[in-house]
């Protein structure tokens, strides 16, 4: 993704805005603070409140921060009843594809306290963070006017995509209309909201400066014999400067390579599933947990993926290879497939119909099956092969394959 693609995206103060009001600055910028007309001190909500550095498909951790400021209309000063117990973040994400994937661990002040309420809710380009404590059990142990940024409360655990460029910058951005973010008591009759005038918030940036790192994907077969020798493919990205593959912590042999694909000769190993490590030359590696699974018995593995998805208005056009993932040979069988406004398959669900695939032996291929099938505004296209459970699996995740349409 290169930088003028990321041009039309405001950028976020990357510093903690201050009480006093009037403007902060990020990077030699000014950034505008809305004042409140009260005259109520305002709390503060951080989300990282920097810039972040991290390599592109990597992991970077983002802070977030409460700062609990005396004689505000909820907190540590006010008396049971009238403090900070709830919390909730919504931030937005730009580009949102730069980030895919993301997951909240408690932190700092809240690491020791159960909360009686917790929800945690990712959607592309977002996410709603949620969580309650109960006053009279565990308060929230806020220092009053605690210096800037304030007292850490969670930590955002971040994957980038892999396909971002050096230079590159994401976004984080507090979203604050509608009250999304708040602090609030515990039953919930009083919020601070930056609308109120009671809250005011800052988000940060993350700055890609360091090369793509190796990304797994898949593997065909993901399963074989203990007795090693069995040509597996591994499809991800970034894989130009692989030097080695492992599977559980065994070399195995590079027959050849190429940015998305490496096949490689498995090792001998004990039953049982094993992760898998691409290392590139630069030591940085991608690991599929559980990855592979050595058997003694030959597997039948079916799965269908979804490829070349077209929408054109209200009509979707995909192709669909079915594939045995395993080192037997699987019966003939079918893949029902679906059309949805979610990821999981439902009753209420557009059904684009069943499609009969022929016997197939060990890594082979079924010749694509094309569809077509008109949905108001799809989100995601569905396949599930063998519902019946007519067909042994190694893993019954294997026989659903789902992909979002853009």
């Amino acid at each position: 993704m290169k930088s003028e693609l990321l041009s039309k995206f405001a950028i976020v103060g990357a510093l903690f805005i201050s009480a006093a009001g009037g403007a902060a600055s990020a990077g030699g910028r000014d950034i505008p603070v809305a004042l409140s007309s009260t005259s109520v001190p305002s709390d503060f909500l951080t989300v990282g409140g920097a810039s972040f550095d991290a390599p592109a498909g990597g992991k970077v951790t983002v802070p977030v921060f409460v700062r609990d400021m005396s004689g505000s209309s909820l907190g540590m000063d006010r008396g049971t009843g009238s403090r900070i117990q709830r919390v909730r973040v919504q931030v937005g994400v730009s580009p949102e594809s730069a980030v895919r994937g993301v997951s909240v661990v408690g932190a700092g002040t809240t690491a020791g306290l159960t909360p009686s309420y917790e929800q945690v809710k990712t959607r592309p380009g977002h996410l709603s963070y949620e969580v309650h404590f109960d006053e009279l059990t565990n308060p929230i142990p806020f220092n009053l006017d605690a210096p800037e940024p304030g007292d850490l409360i969670a930590n955002l655990s971040l994957s980038l995509a892999p396909t971002l460029d050096p230079g590159d910058t994401i976004q984080l951005e507090v979203e604050m209309a509608g009250e999304k973010t708040w602090l609030g008591n515990q039953d919930g009759s009083a919020v601070e909201t930056t609308e109120n005038g009671g809250l005011r918030t800052a988000g940060a940036q993350i700055k890609i400066t360091a090369e793509s790192i190796p990304y797994v994907r898949w593997v065909l077969p993901n399963s074989g014999p203990a007795s090693g020798d069995q040509s597996v493919l591994i499809s991800g990205e970034n894989f130009e400067n692989a030097v080695s593959v492992t599977f559980g912590g065994l070399n195995a042999n590079i027959v050849s390579l190429s940015a998305t694909k490496i096949e490689v000769s498995t090792p001998a190993h004990a039953i049982g599933p094993v992760d898998i490590v691409v290392t590139d030359s630069q030591d940085s590696s991608a690991t599929l947990p559980d990855g592979y699974t050595y058997s003694e018995f030959p597997v039948a593995d079916l799965i269908a993926y979804v490829w070349k998805v077209k929408r054109s208005g209200d009509m979707v056009k995909a192709r669909i290879t079915p594939i045995n993932q395993g080192d037997g040979s699987a019966p003939a069988y079918g893949i029902d497939v679906y059309l949805s406004g979610d990821p999981t398959p439902d009753p209420s669900d557009t059904y684009l119909g069943r499609f009969d695939v022929p016997v197939l032996g060990p890594t082979e291929r079924a010749k694509a099956i094309r569809v077509n099938g008109g949905y108001k505004n799809p989100k995601y296209l569905i396949s599930v092969s063998d519902p019946e459970g007519a067909v042994p699996e190694s893993k019954e995740s294997n026989n659903i394959a789902v992909i979002r349409i853009r």
